[in-house]
C-alpha cells in the first residue's frame, strides 16, 4: 500500500480532527452535497455555523473540495478523491 505524502500531511494538519474527517468522509462519499443538508446532520454547527464555515473553508483551502457556483453545493475534487481513497486504505475513513 502506497500512501500520498500529500495525505499524510492533511492528516496531521486539516483532518487531524476526528470532526473533520467525518466531515470530509460525509462529502466524499456522495460527491456533491448541499450545505444545508450539511448543517441539519452537523447539529453542534446550530450553535456556531462558523465551525462548520471554517471547517469547509480548510477543506477548500487544501483543495479537497470545491463549491459550486451559487455556493449551496459542495463537490468533492480530484485531489479529494485521492486522499479519500488514501484514507479508505489507512482504515481512518
Amino acid at each position: 500500500m502506497v500512501v500520498n505524502k500529500i495525505t499524510v500531511d492533511l492528516l496531521n494538519t486539516t483532518l487531524a480532527s476526528p470532526e473533520s474527517r467525518q466531515l470530509f468522509r460525509r462529502i466524499a462519499a456522495r460527491r456533491i452535497e448541499e450545505v444545508s443538508s450539511l448543517q441539519k446532520d452537523f447539529p453542534e454547527t446550530e450553535e456556531n455555523p462558523s465551525a462548520l464555515t471554517g471547517k469547509l473553508d480548510a477543506l477548500k483551502d487544501d483543495d479537497l473540495i470545491g463549491f459550486g457556483s451559487s455556493k449551496d453545493k459542495l463537490y468533492v475534487t480530484a485531489k479529494g478523491l485521492k486522499v479519500a481513497r488514501d484514507l479508505k486504505e489507512l482504515s481512518v475513513m
